[in-house]
């Protein structure tokens, strides 16, 4: 349904309606995601805004109604539907997914992310993709936790959110997009010192943004665990040779090395 007005609505007077349905809107996620000749949104300024601000606000205002339980069932049913997703190549779409069920599991009422809004927002377009360009963005949807659930209760939502970071950050591996698998994977890390899965996404994310060192130190503490981890090992024999490739290439560089005259 196309949004052509916007209204403030102070939240916390706002009326509760019903949630929104993760398959109707990951299914206009992965459309815009497959079409072709894709074009990044670029629509007026204003008018994006406008709709934005009414994505953040029906997610919202849908999300208020729901008891612990009701968010604990959106956050997984958004976990369902991005699988699918990812399964079928739409790890765009599958992103913004796993990012929305993170938020679900927030505790309080945050605001649900102006830039997961936009992306939405633009996929209704019918001549337009939904734009990343905002999602570095991002990270702050991956923080918080639910405090007004009994233990047992608390231990099921972690788990969710243990498996929706891992999920998110394996997404954002496939595009590119190092520093939010990076945030994603060292949230899990947080409360997980020893999760192996995102130790070596960590990994992947530090080697994708160029910091091989510091992809090492991850990997070293995932073979601590798991030493016959065939993928970890062979990264880690990847990279110890391209640092010592590296080095080599450094000292050619000032010794000469026969790449040039070196002046005395």
């Amino acid at each position: 349904m196309p949004i052509t007005q916007v209204t403030h609505i102070n939240h916390s007077a706002a009326a509760n309606g019903p949630p929104v349905v993760p398959e109707e809107l990951l299914a206009v996620l992965a459309h815009a995601e497959q079409r072709e000749a894709p074009v990044y949104f670029e629509a007026n300024p204003k008018l994006i805004e406008q709709n934005a601000a009414a994505v953040q606000e029906e997610v919202g205002r849908g999300c208020r109604g729901l008891d612990a339980e009701g968010r604990l069932s959106q956050a997984a049913q958004w976990k369902a539907g991005s699988n699918a997703l990812i399964a079928k190549d739409r790890p765009h779409a599958a992103l913004i997914g796993y990012l929305v069920g993170v938020w679900y599991l927030r505790s309080g009422e945050p605001s649900f992310p102006l830039c997961l809004a936009y992306s939405i927002a633009a996929a209704r377009e019918k001549e337009a993709v939904f734009s990343t360009k905002t999602l570095d963005e991002a990270a702050s949807s991956l923080t918080g936790t639910t405090s007004d659930q009994a233990e047992e209760e608390l231990e099921v939502v972690a788990a969710l959110r243990t498996s929706l970071l891992l999920n998110a950050a394996l997404a954002a591996l496939k595009l590119a997009m190092w520093p939010l698998a990076r945030v994603a994977a060292t949230r899990v890390l947080s409360v997980d010192e020893g999760n192996v899965k995102a130790l070596f996404r960590l990994a992947m994310a530090h080697e994708g943004e160029g910091d091989l060192s510091a992809a090492l130190t991850a990997l070293a503490s995932l073979l601590k665990r798991e030493p016959q981890n065939a993928d970890a090992r062979r990264l880690h024999e990847t990279l110890r040779a391209r640092i010592a490739e590296d080095k080599e290439k450094f000292r050619n560089m000032f010794s000469g090395g026969g790449t040039g005259d070196r002046e005395g």
